[in-house]
């Protein structure tokens, strides 16, 4: 996580209102990086080895080895476990896509359901 990340914990926030049952939970999984100043949205998952970009609004889930940024955050290519952009989308009829990156491994993504 980089400094100054955002979670939030409430999908409609009013502090009339506020009870612990309203709290949503958000998952980030094993080596998933959040830039700085990134907010994330309660309610999704970050997939593993995902990259959020910096200052990045994360309102939907982000699938393993996802490269997304912007506000909202969309995909714009893949990463690899070592970090290293991998490249853009595959297709839309590709149900996977195979990247090699140059530290020798090679990342298999699947497409969204």
């Amino acid at each position: 996580m980089g400094p100054g990340v955002v979670f939030t914990n409430d999908l409609r926030p009013r502090a009339s209102l506020w009870d612990e049952d309203r709290l949503v939970r958000t998952t980030v999984k094993r080596g998933a990086s959040v830039g700085t100043n990134a907010t994330i949205i309660c309610g999704v998952v970050i997939g593993a080895y995902a990259m959020v970009g910096a200052g990045s609004v994360v309102t939907r889930e982000v699938p393993a080895f996802s490269l997304v940024y912007g506000n909202p955050a969309l995909r714009h290519g893949y990463v690899c476990y070592c970090g290293e952009t991998l490249g853009a989308p595959f297709a839309e009829n590709d149900k996977e896509a195979s990247y090699a990156c140059p530290c020798g491994k090679t990342v298999v993504v699947q497409k969204a359901a």
